[in-house]
C-alpha cells in the first residue's frame, strides 16, 4: 500500500502524508488485537460456538 499509495492522488503524490495512513495503520492492528485477543490471534473472541463439540 505504501508503495502505490502516492500514486492514487492527484499530482503525482503532492496530497500524500505518511502520518495519515500511520495512524489509519495502528487503528487496524489495535483493532485486530482486540478482536482476536492478545495470546493468540487464531481463535476469533466473539465466534459463536455451535451446541455440539468440534463443530464451529
Amino acid at each position: 500500500m505504501i508503495n502505490i499509495s502516492p500514486y492514487l492522488f492527484p499530482s503525482n503524490g503532492s496530497h500524500y502524508d505518511p502520518f495519515i495512513f500511520a495512524v489509519l495503520l495502528a487503528i487496524t492492528a489495535i483493532a485486530i488485537t482486540w478482536l482476536w485477543g492478545t495470546k493468540t490471534l487464531s481463535k476469533y473472541r466473539f465466534l459463536v460456538q455451535s451446541a455440539s463439540k468440534g463443530v464451529v
